[in-house]
């Protein structure tokens, strides 16, 4: 956990790899709402992050010589301490950062209603966003517009639980990364 972002502003472009629609509608509708610029989400088939990881590292051989920055964004729900290792180890590796949501990207939107300071799984996670966004399904393509303005909520609801689960090392503490990239691409 706790990816370092690129200080300098020569970066040319920033790629964004997702494992899911939900998640690639919030950041193709964050970039166009905010005016963020030289920032693209990427489409590829792979949803699990190992194949996200791939997809990316595959895209970047072809964009060899740039100084381009490519981040992964997925869930951590399934990953297992190998599989854990062997991400970091290649993100480290070729330079692709990493951004968890632990179970899943959904525990983010949740972020945008309420603080919640507890273990779940997606499942649990996905009931209790459905209860306080009752429009929500997966892939709502219309989901950063309708989130918008609790974006800066969200952002301080997760920062608890995010150093909670740094402090205590603990692998099922419900955290997300998300903030540190909507705050990067905010500065760009």
């Amino acid at each position: 956990m706790g990816t370092k972002w690129n200080k300098k502003r020569e970066t040319k472009l920033i790629w964004i790899f997702c494992e899911g629609k939900s998640e690639k509608n919030y950041f193709k509708q964050l970039i166009a709402f905010e005016h963020v610029k030289r920032v693209n989400v990427r489409d590829f088939s792979s949803t699990d992050p190992l194949g996200i990881l791939r997809d990316a590292l595959s895209f970047k051989e072809k964009r060899e010589y740039c100084k381009d920055e490519f981040v992964c964004v997925f869930d951590a729900e399934n990953i297992t301490s190998d599989l854990n290792k062997e991400i970091s180890s290649l993100s480290k590796k070729y330079k692709i950062k990493l951004v968890k949501s632990y179970p899943c990207f959904e525990y983010w939107i949740l972020c945008h209603f309420e603080q919640s300071n507890y273990s779940s799984t997606s499942k649990e996670v996905i009931s209790r966003v459905k209860k306080v966004f009752p429009s929500y399904k997966k892939g709502h393509p219309d989901l950063y517009s309708f989130l918008r303005g609790k974006v800066d909520l969200a952002m301080k609801n997760s920062k608890e639980n995010l150093k909670n689960a740094k402090k205590k090392r603990i692998s099922s503490y419900s955290y997300t990364e998300i903030p540190s990239l909507i705050k990067y691409l905010r500065q760009l």
